[in-house]
C-alpha cells in the first residue's frame, strides 16, 4: 500500500521593509488620532473657558442720591462672542463670569421707569429715548397749544434722572482684573420758581412744558438726539403766591437750533384751559440755558403772574374752543 503524503505547506515571505512601513503608517495613524482628539478637548476647552470679572461702581460724580441699581453692558470686540447684560441690585457691583476678550462697555442706572431703550444690540447705536405724553390733547380733544416755532415737536414726558458711562475697548482676560466704573450724571435738572402768583386759588390742575429739549441720548459718547421735543412736567401749587417744578431733560441739541420756552397750562375752577406763555418772550428760556452749558441742574426763575379772573361766576364748567383759549401776556421779570 502506498502511504499518503502531507500536501506541501505555502509560505509567502514579507519583506523586512514592507513591515517596518506598515507599523510605521499604524503608529502615524494613531498619533494622528491622539492629537485630533487631543485638540477637540483642547478648542472645546477655550470655548468652555471663562474668566471671573469683579465690578465695581465709584459713584463719586453721582452725587448724594445714588441709583437703586445699574445695568452693565458688554459688547465683545470678537464677533464670535455673543454681548452679554449684567443687572446689579444697588451700587456696590459684583462678579460677572465671561469669556476673556476686548470688550466695549456701556453702565447706566436701571431704576427708571420713564425712559426707554432701543438699538442696544450695538455698541455705538444704544440710545436711551423717552416716550409721548398723554397730556397731549384738551378737555375737547383739540391739540394742545405749544410754544412759537414748536409746532413740529412732539410732547414727551420728562426722562428720569440718569447716571452712566462707557470705556471702549477695555480688555478682560483674566481672573485678576477689576473692572472699575465712573458713572456721571446723563440728564440735565431744569428747574422753575414763579412767585407773586395772584389769584391762585382758582387753579384747580396745571402743568408746564418746556420746547426744545432733545428726546434721546446715545450711551456711548453721551450725546444727544438731533430731534427736537417739548417735555411736560408737573407743576405745584404752594395755594398762596408760588409754583413751583423741574424738568428732568437729556439736555437740548445746539445744532436744532430750537428756542426754549417755558408754559403753563393752567385749569381754572371755572372749567377754562388758560395757556400762559405762548409768544410772549418774557418766557422765552433759550438764552438762560444755553448759558448753563454742560451743567446738570439750572434753576428758572420768574416773578410776577396772574392768573386770568373769572368771567364764570357760576362756576359752570365750560370748556372753551381752541380759538378761544385765552393766550395772557403778563409782565414778568426774569
Amino acid at each position: 500500500m502506498a502511504s499518503q503524503g502531507l500536501k506541501p505547506i505555502h509560505v509567502t515571505a514579507i519583506p523586512g521593509a514592507v513591515m517596518c512601513r506598515a507599523t510605521i503608517i499604524a503608529a502615524l495613524l494613531a498619533i494622528m488620532s491622539a492629537i485630533a482628539c487631543s485638540k477637540s478637548d483642547t478648542a472645546s476647552e477655550i470655548m468652555d473657558h471663562t474668566v471671573s470679572v469683579s465690578v465695581t461702581f465709584d459713584m463719586r460724580y453721582v452725587g448724594d442720591q445714588p441709583p437703586a441699581g445699574m445695568t452693565l453692558y458688554l459688547y465683545p470686540l470678537d464677533e464670535n462672542l455673543e454681548t452679554r447684560r449684567f443687572d446689579f441690585k444697588g451700587i456696590t457691583g459684583g462678579k460677572v463670569d465671561i469669556k476673556p476678550g476686548r470688550y466695549n462697555i456701556i453702565c447706566y442706572n436701571n431704576d427708571t421707569h420713564g425712559v426707554d431703550f432701543r438699538n442696544t444690540d450695538r455698541y455705538d447705536s444704544h440710545e436711551a429715548y423717552t416716550r409721548q405724553s398723554a397730556l397731549n390733547k384738551s378737555p375737547d380733544g383739540n391739540n394742545l397749544p405749544v410754544a412759537p416755532g414748536a409746532e413740529d415737536e412732539q410732547l414727551l414726558i420728562c426722562p428720569d434722572p440718569m447716571t452712566g458711562t462707557s470705556i471702549s475697548n477695555v480688555s478682560l482676560e483674566s481672573n485678576d482684573v477689576t473692572l472699575t466704573l465712573q458713572p456721571r450724571r446723563l440728564t440735565c435738572t431744569y428747574r422753575y420758581e414763579i412767585t407773586d402768583v395772584t389769584n391762585i386759588g382758582r387753579v384747580t390742575s396745571m402743568f408746564a412744558s418746556i420746547s426744545g429739549m432733545t428726546s434721546s441720548l446715545l450711551l456711548c459718547d453721551g450725546n444727544p438726539g438731533s430731534e427736537c421735543a417739548t417735555l411736560v412736567s408737573e407743576a405745584v401749587s404752594d395755594g398762596m403766591s408760588r409754583i413751583t417744578g423741574e424738568f428732568v431733560t437729556f439736555r437740548h441739541d445746539n445744532g436744532c437750533n430750537a428756542s426754549h420756552h417755558l408754559m403753563l397750562y393752567v385749569w381754572t375752577d371755572d372749567g377754562k384751559l388758560h395757556c400762559l406763555g405762548g409768544s410772549d418772550t418774557r418766557f422765552d428760556m433759550t438764552e438762560k440755558l444755553h448759558q448753563s452749558g454742560e451743567s446738570g441742574s439750572v434753576t428758572l426763575t420768574v416773578n410776577g403772574l396772574e392768573i386770568p379772573q373769572s368771567d364764570d361766576p357760576e362756576g359752570t364748567g365750560y370748556t372753551p374752543d381752541i380759538d378761544d383759549w385765552p393766550i395772557v401776556d403778563t409782565d414778568i421779570d426774569i
